[in-house]
């Protein structure tokens, strides 16, 4: 065959011939040969170029090259431990044109992103950043906030609320507070926002649903406890129906969303405390326990419809990835059960040294991070290993954003990162708190 030469003129026919090759059909080279055509007419205009080599981000390999890499990496991984050498292929956390990691304060407990395409992130000292998504660079800064602070965002309403009574609506959109709370008004209050809507749970037991821009009341519970009196508290909001825990986390009851009447018989009562909040699904919730059990529960009556047990507490809320519900527990491993059966689909194990504190997926790929300061890529569909990254730190919150561009990941030692997702662009699932394959969202509870 020739050599190929610098300005040697294309055949007869323009560009557009080879830039819809994709490169894993080995089209590379001539996209290259398209781009130094003699003539600039056959030369493939930018937007050509973008689409034969594909959008920006994590590198996409077929299927079965990514399941054979994947078991390679597994086999030597086991390889390694029989000969006492428990290297977790591990690599450290590179900043780079598609990663950036950025200061954002000491321990950054909490971290969401917005669908405008920022990030705002909450430390130890009370102070919450806002950040550029794309950069990483800081937009906007406030102080004053009593830690730990919490934060959700949903839609365009982003809520902050500390430990000091103190809540405040934002406007993710305009970037603009639309509300705050007097100080001292919310005394050991409990939020959960679900889109535009705020369940909050007061003191006294009662549960206040109200808009989250206007503030206008839409309705209220009457006192709402468990058998010694303490109030119960909002935890998760669903498609119907709003969840509360009670009896310190032994005992989960559920109003209806329409006007707030009890819509059990009686409280789902469980053997050992909830640590993390449940996941609200269109027809169910999925409870995991501080004894390892993971329930699924009848979003109708609170029945058990499934429970397996998983052998260690869990402290990270499960995240839904199409029919599945996935968790990571407190021994190091991750398990993958279907949402409506419980049938164990995959699972897998990481270690006696890992305790995982946060997950979060984008729909291809699942996120977990905690003690070691790992955080671990895995397969949604088979929990095959994708990547495992050194983030320097306890990984303390994760969360995808929204459209499934990026994912950022908050260490102890005081720094975000971010990360392309592996979700293909435009295909991600939606928030982890959706419904059983149909419409429906689920909220995120800001304690206080």
């Amino acid at each position: 065959m020739a050599a190929f030469r610098p300005g040697l003129p294309m055949s007869d026919s323009r560009a557009t011939a080879v830039v819809g090759d994709r490169i894993g059909g080995n089209s590379a080279v001539g996209l290259i040969r398209a781009c130094l055509a003699e003539d600039p007419a056959d030369r493939p205009r930018l937007d050509e170029v973008a689409e034969g080599f594909g959008r920006p981000g994590a590198l996409r390999l077929p299927a079965d090259v990514a399941r054979t890499l994947a078991a390679y990496r597994a086999q030597l991984r086991d390889f390694l431990a029989g000969a006492g050498n428990a290297a977790d292929l591990t690599v450290p956390f590179r900043p780079g044109r598609r990663n950036w990691s950025a200061g954002v304060g000491e321990w950054p407990h909490s971290v969401v992103a917005t669908g405008e395409g920022d990030v705002v992130a909450a430390d130890g000292s009370g102070t919450v950043r806002w950040l550029d998504g794309a950069t990483g660079q800081e937009t906007a800064r406030r102080t004053g906030f009593t830690a730990p602070v919490r934060l959700c965002a949903d839609g365009d309403v982003l809520l902050v609320c500390d430990s000091g009574d103190r809540l405040e609506s934002w406007s993710t959109r305009e970037h603009r507070m639309w509300w705050a709370a007097p100080p001292g008004s919310l005394s050991r209050a409990r939020v959960v926002l679900r889109g535009q809507s705020v369940f909050l749970g007061d003191a006294g037991g009662l549960l206040h649903h109200f808009d989250a821009v206007t503030r206008c009341l839409w309705w209220q519970t009457g006192p709402l406890a468990d058998t010694s009196g303490a109030p119960a508290v909002p935890v998760a909001a669903g498609a119907r129906h709003v969840y509360l825990s009670a009896a310190r986390g032994r005992e989960i009851l559920a109003v209806d969303d329409e006007g707030g009447a009890l819509s059990w018989r009686a409280p789902a009562r469980l053997p050992a405390p909830v640590l993390a909040p449940p996941l609200p699904l269109e027809e169910h919730l999925v409870v995991a326990d501080g004894d390892g059990t993971l329930r699924c529960l009848a979003a109708a009556d609170g029945s058990t419809v499934w429970e397996d047990r998983l052998g260690a507490p869990v402290v990270a809320p499960p995240v839904r990835v199409a029919d599945t519900v996935i968790t990571g527990d407190a021994a190091g491993t991750v398990h993958c059960h279907g949402a409506t059966t419980g049938e164990p689909r995959w699972r897998v194990r990481h270690g006696r040294r890992e305790e995982f504190f946060t997950l979060c997926t984008d729909g291809a790929a699942v996120y977990a991070g905690g003690w070691n300061g790992r955080l671990h890529l895995l397969d949604a569909a088979d929990g095959a290993s994708l990547q495992s990254f050194d983030l320097g730190g306890q990984v303390l919150a994760t969360v995808c954003a929204p459209g499934g561009r990026s994912v950022h990941a908050a260490s102890s030692g005081g720094t975000l990162h971010a990360l392309p997702s592996a979700a293909v662009p435009g295909t991600a699932a939606g928030p982890p708190s959706g419904g059983d394959g149909g419409p429906g969202g689920g909220g995120v509870a800001v304690t206080r």
